[in-house]
């Protein structure tokens, strides 16, 4: 059988890690257009075919109270 893939997504809050979902056909995808948060906890997407996008909080935050330390234990997990 095919090999399965899982697309990580990582980065600075605002670069478009949840938008990305939605170019894989992902709906209901909460997106903003701004460099304010919208993704707290890691969110795996069913893309089709067993594999996934897993949407990732950002990074180097200033309104949020949750250290990059934090975001990188909460994806490890």
């Amino acid at each position: 059988s095919p090999q399965k893939q899982c697309i990580l997504a990582i980065g600075e809050t605002g670069l478009g890690k949840s938008f990305t979902a939605t170019i894989f056909g992902v709906k209901g995808v909460k997106v903003d257009y701004s460099t304010e948060p919208e993704t707290d906890t890691v969110t795996f997407y069913d893309i089709g075919n067993g594999n996934f996008h897993d949407d990732t909080p950002g990074f180097d935050c200033c309104c949020e109270e949750k250290t990059d330390d934090e975001t990188v234990c909460s994806i490890v997990e």
